[in-house]
């Protein structure tokens, strides 16, 4: 019975000491935060964003991200973080950015959502002009502005993901059948190609936010290269994690196996 007793009590003596180490760093975490935020703070200054990002040894080119539609902000909140996040890659020169939203509400409103990019930029921008063109997955390519662009959005969603390779394996196994390719001619750079063109290039780095590390159908093709960046403690978009996440992938090693 004291044996028992004993036990008991070690085990309740590990999971306070636990609960309160969790707290105790969740609080850490909270005030540090709080205080980055209260430090890069980007004030909607062009000129402060550029002066965080011109010091990061490399940038990526093309930047990702997964947002999920919050309850209580719907597609008006969707459209919004879409608007911070392509002020703050105009600000820092990155020239592609993803928008994944696994149900698609975004997708269906490229116009809107391009539309409303314009009405956002002056607030950080002022009345220095940029090309935005917004394109999803149904988008004609030809169709494109033939000026320079600032900044392509895309705008995919989970249909993007898995349907767009079975569709394509389907799509090389009737070609194939019918003899007007060779199984030779299935190549990896075909594939490359052809995923490219009808979902989206490959990214350099996709940030996730959410409060868990979930992927949530993400074309899971353009992820063999790209550096990933998720802390859970960032729900939704916010400068500090827009920053944190370029520091990480600046710093990150990339190594290529062959």
């Amino acid at each position: 019975m004291f044996r028992g007793l004993f036990y008991f009590l070690i085990f309740w003596l590990i999971h306070k000491a636990f609960t309160v180490y969790v707290s105790s760093q969740n609080w850490i975490s909270w005030g540090s935060n709080f205080l980055l935020n209260f430090l890069y703070h980007h004030h909607c200054s062009r000129d402060l964003i550029r002066r965080d990002t011109i010091k990061l040894k490399k940038k990526p080119r093309h930047l990702s991200v997964i947002l999920e539609c919050r309850d209580n902000a719907g597609l008006e909140g969707l459209i919004h973080d879409t608007c911070e996040l392509a002020s703050w890659c105009i600000c820092s020169a990155i020239p592609e950015l993803t928008i994944y939203e696994r149900k698609g509400f975004l997708k269906q409103y490229p116009e809107a959502v391009e539309k409303a990019i314009y009405s956002h930029l002056p607030f950080y921008m002022g009345r220095e002009k940029h090309i935005v063109h917004v394109r999803n997955s149904c988008s004609n390519n030809e169709n494109e502005q033939q000026e320079p662009i600032d900044l392509k959005v895309h705008l995919i969603a989970e249909e993007d993901g898995r349907d767009a390779i079975i569709d394509l394996t389907r799509g090389l196994a009737d070609l194939t059948t019918k003899k007007v390719i060779t199984s030779e001619q299935v190549t990896q750079e075909l594939i490359d190609k052809e995923l490219t063109e009808s979902v989206i290039p490959e990214p350099d780095l996709l940030i996730i936010f959410s409060p868990y590390f979930k992927l949530r159908g993400f074309p899971p093709w353009q992820l063999r290269l790209c550096e990933i960046f998720h802390d859970p403690v960032f729900t939704s978009p916010s400068y500090l994690s827009f920053f944190k996440a370029l520091s990480s992938y600046s710093n990150a090693e990339m190594r290529i196996g062959h």
